[in-house]
């Protein structure tokens, strides 16, 4: 609690995830315990990165433009459809970069929130992306159900959302086939 660079690395993660107030409420913290448990100033530098975040300006929202399709989840027990799930979410990237209007994430850079360990929200903040489009795929034999939902990564709440229902004759037109209808949607 009375390291420097611990409180100025904090503060700028706090910052980076959209939390500046809570940054510059653990410079206050750390300058509260710097003095009052080693009876020591503060050192100068968390006083003026507090001071850099007070005065500027409000980081911009993501356009309304962006969006990030998170990678399809399989939620059969079959992980010999995870292959498939990834094939979903590739082509639906694909159709969707060919809207201009659109700024899409990369799948590189979606591909870390496959276990969806934070919330949608913390999601579309880290990524830049005011949607997000989270998918999932189910096979029942020879029969696969793949399900969408857009989602306004600001508020969480759903924008739209479709069930497409196929039957598996041919794998890769079934991807190409759901990923268009999505991306006219």
């Amino acid at each position: 609690p009375h390291s420097a660079a611990h409180a100025l690395g904090l503060m700028r993660a706090l910052d980076a995830a959209g939390e500046r107030t809570a940054a510059i409420r653990h410079a206050a913290e750390y300058a509260r315990r710097v003095r009052l448990d080693l009876e020591l100033d503060p050192d100068p530098a968390v006083a003026a990165l507090a001071d850099t975040l007070r005065s500027a300006p409000a980081p911009a929202p993501p356009p309304a433009t962006s969006v990030a399709v998170l990678p399809f989840r399989n939620l059969g027990t079959d992980p010999v459809h995870d292959d498939f799930a990834d094939g979903i979410t590739e082509d639906v990237i694909a159709q969707l970069s060919k809207i201009r209007a659109l700024s899409v994430t990369s799948r590189a850079s979606v591909m870390p929130f496959r276990e969806r360990a934070n919330g949608l929200r913390e999601i579309g903040r880290t990524l830049g992306a005011a949607t997000l489009l989270d998918g999932s795929v189910r096979h029942a034999g020879d029969r696969v159900r793949i399900g969408v939902a857009l989602v306004d990564a600001a508020t969480d709440r759903q924008l739209w959302g479709e069930t497409y229902d196929r039957q598996l004759t041919d794998i890769f037109a079934i991807q190409a086939d759901v990923a268009l209808q999505i991306a006219r949607a």
